[in-house]
């Protein structure tokens, strides 16, 4: 729409700007121009342009909001300016005109009678949807009132859940520790144990010893002979030997200083010809002997397991040939 009258400016800041040249109220507002035909043919007739394009006439109209806010902007601009109330009043006339096409737009209703009662039902439901929303603010709210007293209930669950854990674990920590000094208490009582026994068993190995290699018959071995089975102890150069002849797992090992280990052939030799010089003489040991050497050659080729403690099977070696040959009785043994 062309401008036939030179425009009058009613408000200017920096590059923004309102003028009005009577019919057209136009300018530059927040980096857009705009146009607004002051004069219209009837209550739902409006021209309103506002675009970044400095030729509005190939811009679409606006009506709505952004009309609505349009004009807004203008007249808070305007207020108070005494130059400015023809524009003012036409403005106003032209914003109510803009609701006025809103509604149609929407219901297409002309009449401002039937306008007026939409508008009012518009209203009344704007108020209704607000009162709605008023609603769902007061619910959401009570429920994150809830919801955080339900935390905070949960939270000192938690913190009495944790205390009683830590607790727990204090208590336990305490138990384990006692546990630990009383298992080492034990462990000390039982290495002292285990020191006076082992003490008490070198004496007694110590005194069988004696007594064996003092007799007046020490070197004797000594014989435990059954049907099927013999027992020969005895001792070779100070070193004590131990055989088993019969059908169950023979064996024949010698205690030498703190090892265990296999008799050769020339040891068991002089143990058997002790045995056929010294013991044989009525020939109650001609089986054993014969037996002893077939023993011998089972027991070289299988795979026997020694003992283990040395010290024991030393003293038990010694006691049973004092008790045997009669150097001490059963009940003087040493406990």
């Amino acid at each position: 729409m062309a401008e036939e009258v030179k425009s009058v400016e009613l408000w200017r800041f920096c590059n923004d700007n309102i003028k009005t040249n009577g019919v057209v109220c136009h300018g530059y507002l927040e980096g857009k121009y705009f146009s607004i035909c002051l004069e219209t043919q009837n209550e739902i007739s409006t021209w309103v342009k506002w675009h970044k394009r400095s030729n509005l006439m190939a811009v679409p109209n606006l009506v709505g909001i952004r009309a609505d806010k349009l004009i807004g902007m203008i007249l808070s601009r305007l207020d108070g300016n005494e130059t400015a109330v023809d524009v003012v009043e036409k403005l106003n006339v032209i914003r109510q005109k803009n609701k006025n096409a809103s509604v149609f737009s929407r219901t297409g209703v002309v009449s401002v009678e039937d306008t007026e009662k939409i508008r009012n039902l518009i209203k009344e439901t704007e108020q209704k949807k607000a009162q709605k929303a008023v609603e769902k603010i007061q619910k959401e709210a009570s429920e994150r009132q809830e919801r955080a007293v339900r935390e905070a209930e949960l939270k000192e669950k938690r913190r009495q859940e944790r205390a009683e854990k830590k607790a727990a674990e204090k208590e336990a920590k305490q138990r384990a520790h006692e546990e630990r000094m009383k298992q080492a208490q034990e462990q000390a009582q039982q290495r002292i144990r285990a020191q006076r026994a082992l003490k008490l068993l070198q004496n007694q190995e110590r005194t069988y010893t004696k007594m064996v290699l003092n007799s007046e018959n020490a070197e004797l071995p000594t014989v435990w002979a059954t049907d099927d089975n013999a027992v020969v102890l005895g001792h070779l150069n100070n070193y004590f030997y131990r055989m088993k002849i019969g059908p169950n797992n023979p064996s024949f090992f010698i205690v030498q200083d703190d090892v265990v280990r296999q008799m050769t052939s020339d040891e068991v030799l002089s143990v058997l010809y002790v045995i056929e010089e010294r013991l044989n003489q009525a020939g109650q040991y001609d089986g054993l002997l014969e037996r002893a050497v077939s023993d011998f050659g089972i027991f070289q080729s299988k795979k026997n397991t020694k003992p283990t403690n040395i010290l024991r099977e030393r003293m038990a070696i010694a006691k049973n040939i004092a008790i045997q040959k009669g150097i001490l009785t059963v009940q003087n043994v040493l406990v």
